[in-house]
């Protein structure tokens, strides 16, 4: 499934100890944290545990995973946060969370059953992040959750709801979950009723281990306005669909005009699935202004000066790629992703955000990635900044397949 931008759109971090200091994080509107002393952080409890439905993969039946938490995971920028992280399942786990900019945490990266882990986190960009197993199998039984910056000032919306996408397959045929809900039904999985003119905000994930898909909306007009935890330029996509693959984030927010029924649904070319249906009944609301664009992360450059580059190639599938480059901080990184797997990939640029460059007019996208779906045979051309030293990965998995990714690491310096 290739995509370009002319299909897709119409119209530092530092780290101390286990401790973040700095980039991007991020659930729905609600209300603001308890207010806390000066410098005192706040304490979120997140705990992984077995729960009751049952995931078919590989062949056996398993228990499925869940998270609990005792809060919202919503903090607002720069708020001091000790995330409090609990493993109640049956094997270790190892988490990361997509859309940070900085090298895997330590003290995630291996959790015994039993045991408990305290990461003090203190975010200064918003975003949209998933919290996430590093294990393909246990993201697929359902370790997987939103965690939110807000913006210092969020653009006004009545409603904002998460949309995270997960495996669910127990049920015949293979169908997804949303927000941890799964029915065997050809019809929207939720439906939400709404007065005329309501705005509406989705912070959506591919949350599944594996999956990829075309995500579509129907009658309705989604504004784009973030894409993997990075604020981009506003758009609407063409033809209202877009790419949708694993570990994948989008923000969206579209209004609710009367007489109309938004639906999000995906479509892989082998299963359709309604996900989330919007109805306009009542009262309208004032009708509102344009739905404008966030403001952008101040730590990222408006450009990307390629003329004195580190250039890099890296190969998927290819038994004599290098697996290691050495890259300087600061400095403007080329990287030409080739894949040569004999499979559709999903690459995740793990710690860093990129531009991708249009493969037809030599011009980049207008947005950050650090996911990427890419077809066979497919090579595509991507530039970074690297802004904070550390060992980080790009990882390339085969969609549909539980196999381990692929590594490349990527050692700033």
């Amino acid at each position: 499934m290739t995509i370009s931008r002319r299909d897709f759109t119409a119209g530092v971090a530092t780290l101390s100890g286990q401790s973040l200091l700095k980039p991007g994080i991020a659930g729905a509107q609600g209300a603001a944290p308890a207010a806390n002393a000066p410098d005192a952080p706040r304490k979120i409890s997140l705990t992984a545990k077995t729960g009751a439905h049952m995931q078919l993969m590989s062949n056996h039946l398993r228990l499925g995973y869940t998270f609990e938490t005792d809060a919202p995971l919503r903090v607002k920028p720069n708020e001091k946060v000790i995330l409090k992280l609990t493993n109640l399942v049956d094997e270790a786990i190892g988490l990361q969370i997509r859309g940070l900019r900085l090298p895997p945490v330590a003290a995630l990266e291996s959790i015994g059953k039993g045991a408990t882990v305290e990461v003090p986190l203190q975010l200064p960009e918003s975003g949209s992040f998933l919290v996430q197993a590093t294990n393909i199998e246990q993201i697929a039984r359902g370790l997987s959750t939103l965690l939110v910056v807000e913006e210092a000032a969020p653009p006004f919306v009545h409603l904002e709801l998460p949309f995270l996408v997960q495996d669910n397959e127990h049920l015949t045929p293979p169908i997804l979950s949303l927000n941890g809900i799964a029915r065997a039904t050809s019809k929207a999985i939720t439906v939400t009723q709404v007065q005329p003119n309501t705005r509406v905000r989705l912070r959506i994930a591919n949350a599944t281990a594996s999956r990829g898909f075309l995500m579509k909306f129907t009658d309705m007009i989604g504004s784009i306005v973030a894409i993997d935890s990075t604020p981009s330029e506003i758009f609407r996509p063409r033809q209202d669909a877009f790419p949708f693959g694993p570990g994948a984030r989008y923000d969206v927010i579209f209004d609710v005009p009367a007489g109309t029924q938004p639906l999000i649904s995906v479509d892989n070319g082998k299963f359709q699935q309604e996900l989330m249906r919007f109805v306009a009944q009542g009262e309208p609301l004032p009708a509102l202004p344009p739905i404008v664009a966030l403001p952008p992360h101040p730590s990222l450059p408006p450009e990307i000066e390629l003329a004195k580059a580190q250039r890099f190639e890296c190969v998927f599938g290819a038994a004599t790629t290098q697996n290691n480059f050495n890259v300087k901080r600061d400095v403007p990184t080329s990287l030409t992703l080739i894949n040569k797997s004999g499979a559709v990939l999903s690459v995740y640029l793990g710690g860093q955000v990129a531009r991708v460059l249009h493969p037809a007019d030599d011009g980049w996208e207008p947005y950050w990635r650090d996911s990427l779906i890419m077809a066979i045979g497919q090579t595509v051309h991507v530039a970074l900044k690297p802004q904070v030293a550390g060992r980080f990965f790009i990882d390339a998995i085969k969609l549909d397949s539980f196999a381990p990714p692929e590594r490349i690491g990527l050692t700033v310096a």
